[in-house]
């Protein structure tokens, strides 16, 4: 396996160039990328078998990048939280390309996605809303949830679901309403339709980080500060069980997804950080997949085949 340290100094000749930029376009169209808020970069991994490959996406910038997602034009969207905007980052290499989103009242950016309308959708944490841009552009279109509707609080993840409509996490760490709670809004103007999915367990805090829906169609949701990951009914909301509890593993989950061997992969913030994966039928603990290495606490993540609306491994 060709195992990339440093893009910086590796291109001496035009031989190598060409390699290097050979071996980024064949890896970044089936690998793993990782932000850290601790380093401040985005890491590259292999998909096959975890191994760190590249510090892809740094600086311009940046300072606690979050939401991590790859557009329909191929390129990455980071979340930055220090500058409150979404930076873009090309898909091919990692360069930087431009500040793609920002305004509109976005304060700290979390979970990212793109809507069936091809628009870019971001949860702004600190002001308990979604905003929306346009996802050619980047022009600010509108708060698409505006603060609190629906009693929305600190929103981190969120995506479209099989139904069409979107899924936010409501968190309630900035201004508590109730139980950690997954909200679900119209597609089509942002209405308030139901809570979703809720967990009044006493013993998982109060903090929805990350959800998807599984191949299963089923709703994933992890909870910041707990060694829990729920799973709820994906047409009902209702709870079906603790998919993952115990064991300190994990002991803070985050981003969340499936990956292309139809297990779950987690990112950690505790111990050092770390993406783990389990059994994506079972929920069994399988291995520590891809280790911080230069990447330090480990946030949110991408594949570059994660579908950008329906956050679904697409071969």
């Amino acid at each position: 396996m060709v195992k990339v340290v440093s893009r910086r100094g590796l291109l001496g000749t035009g031989v190598i160039a060409a390699a290097l930029t050979a071996f980024a376009v064949s890896a970044a169209r089936a690998d793993l990328f990782v932000s850290s808020d601790s380093n401040n970069i985005v890491a590259q991994y292999s998909e096959t078998d975890g191994s760190f490959l590249n510090v892809f996406a740094q600086g311009n910038g940046f300072g606690s990048p979050r939401g991590v997602l790859f557009g329909p034009d191929g390129n990455l969207c980071v979340g930055n939280d220090s500058g409150n905007n979404v930076l873009r980052f090309s898909g091919t290499d990692g360069t930087f390309i431009d500040v793609f989103a920002s305004g509109g009242g976005l304060n700290g950016p979390r979970g990212m996605i793109f809507g069936p309308d091809g628009n870019l959708y971001v949860s702004s944490k600190r002001t308990n809303s979604v905003i929306r841009y346009n996802g050619t552009t980047g022009q600010f279109i509108d708060a698409f949830i505006p603060p609190t509707n629906g009693g929305l609080s600190g929103p981190r993840g969120l995506v479209f679901g099989p139904d069409g409509n979107l899924y936010v996490g409501s968190a309630g760490d900035v201004s508590p309403t109730g139980p950690a709670a997954v909200l679900r809004y119209s597609a089509t103007d942002g209405s308030f339709i139901d809570l979703f999915a809720t967990d009044t367990a006493s013993n998982t805090s109060n903090i929805i980080n990350g959800l998807t829906f599984g191949p299963d169609g089923n709703l994933y949701v992890t909870k910041g500060g707990s060694d829990t990951i729920i799973r709820y009914d994906g047409k009902t909301g209702q709870q079906i069980d603790y998919f993952v509890q115990g064991n300190g593993v994990p002991g803070d989950p985050n981003g969340i997804l499936f990956g292309p061997d139809k297990n779950l992969y987690v990112c950690d913030l505790s111990n050092g950080g770390g993406v783990l994966r389990f059994d994506g039928t079972t929920g069994d603990y399988i291995d520590v997949f891809a280790t911080p290495d230069t990447a330090g606490f480990t946030s949110y993540m991408t594949f570059t085949k994660t579908d950008p609306v329906t956050l679904q491994y697409k071969p």
